[in-house]
């Protein structure tokens, strides 16, 4: 687990973690992977999110599939995640750049996506039958993809690094 690292100290350059950072942000988390980071290691955070700006439709499609999240999953969109970085010395201010890009997609691809998301994962089935019949309904009824066996969806991806604040030895 992040919390317990089997790595001995000091002996890892880089730690990339994606998509997932936001369900162990604890300081406990942070004590560990300072421990393991090298003194000139890099802790490497990202997340891909849709980005619908503009787009009506992926926007209604994002609302109801979040319709069916619970109040108290932890999630990377309310950034609570950061607070771990506040008032601690073991690493440095977090730096962040963001991405934009486009994917092209099918209508499985999207099911399938919505699928691997965690909280719908964890649906009871026929939930998740019930979400993707509906979201399966919501793509036919769209009149700009209908008569397409692919489209894009844009996405942007969120990169945050950070260094370990120790004494290199």
């Amino acid at each position: 687990t992040a919390e317990h690292i089997p790595f001995d100290d000091s002996s890892i350059d880089i730690i990339i973690c994606a998509q997932a950072f936001h369900w162990f942000a604890t300081h406990q988390t942070l004590t560990e992977l300072n421990r393991v980071l090298k003194s000139n290691g890099l802790l490497i955070l990202i997340w891909n999110n849709s980005d619908n700006q503009g787009i009506e439709w992926a926007d209604n499609i994002t609302k109801y599939v979040d319709s069916f999240k619970p109040k108290d999953v932890s999630r990377y969109k309310s950034m609570e995640w950061k607070a771990v970085f506040e008032n601690q010395n073991l690493f440095s201010l977090l730096q962040q750049k963001q991405f934009s890009h486009k994917q092209r997609v099918t209508r499985d691809l999207v099911l399938n996506r919505i699928l691997s998301t965690s909280f719908v994962a964890a649906l009871p089935s026929d939930e998740q039958t019930k979400l993707v019949d509906n979201v399966k309904k919501m793509l036919n009824d769209i009149e700009e993809i209908r008569n397409v066996n692919e489209f894009d969806i844009s996405h942007r991806t969120d990169v945050y690094w950070s260094s370990p604040l120790k004494s290199s030895s």
